[in-house]
């Protein structure tokens, strides 16, 4: 079981004035601007969101990501991809690594399970959510990031807090609902994740040993 709180966290608030993006390409770079800012970094402010879109832009333009049959670009009309935001995002010292999601397997619900637990002792987690392929190819494929902020109640019964860049608003819905199956689920899960309903890609958190690039894994290191 992960401990109820992490002393070397940045004290952990849910931010009361989320910034709304720019542009349908820039909900990464948002997520970055909120993340910073929950992680005590006050000088990532609203304004500064121009100067984080310009950042994301540069990461994606000749992102390679992986297809059958090879490696193929990233599309610039989906914004920041998930290696990108993990090479970015940081939350005090904490590190993201990214990791792609079934979430209606057994073994992906598990790995969303585990995330619940980093947002119940304080650090958000970003999640790419997009459909499925009942609505065409293009729209499987990551199309939207959100951030998970909070999860509170107990486990089987809990909610998950998230930060939905697209309205600039913190939304609310059921774990039972992003787990499950079902009509009422999938709306909830399109209410809370700017109009989409499947996690695609997650960020990993990972707490730094040091200033290098060695990290432990789960909650505070356990």
């Amino acid at each position: 079981m992960p401990p109820s709180s992490c002393s070397d966290l940045p004290e952990h608030r849910r931010p009361v004035d989320p910034v709304r993006q720019v542009d349908a390409t820039t909900c990464g770079a948002a997520v970055l601007a909120v993340l910073a800012v929950a992680g005590g970094d006050l000088s990532t402010a609203t304004g500064r969101q121009h100067d984080l879109r310009r950042r994301a832009t540069s990461l994606v333009v000749g992102a390679p990501w992986p297809r059958a049959g090879g490696m193929q670009a990233w599309p610039r009309a989906l914004g920041i991809p998930p290696w990108g935001l993990a090479r970015e995002a940081r939350y005090g010292p904490v590190r993201y690594r990214h990791q792609v999601v079934a979430d209606d397997t057994p073994r992906g619900r598990r790995a969303l399970l585990e995330l619940a637990d980093w947002a119940r002792v304080g650090v958000p987690v970003p999640l790419y959510v997009g459909g499925d392929t009942r609505g065409g190819a293009a729209r499987a494929v990551p199309r939207h990031v959100v951030l998970l902020v909070d999860v509170t109640g107990p486990v089987g019964r809990a909610t998950w807090h998230l930060y939905e860049p697209s309205s600039g608003a913190m939304t609310s819905v059921r774990e039972e609902h992003v787990l499950g199956p079902g009509r009422e689920a999938l709306a909830a899960r399109r209410r809370a994740w700017g109009g989409w309903w499947r996690i695609a890609w997650m960020l990993v958190p990972e707490m730094a040993q040091n200033t290098h690039d060695r990290t432990r894994t789960g909650p505070c290191g356990g």
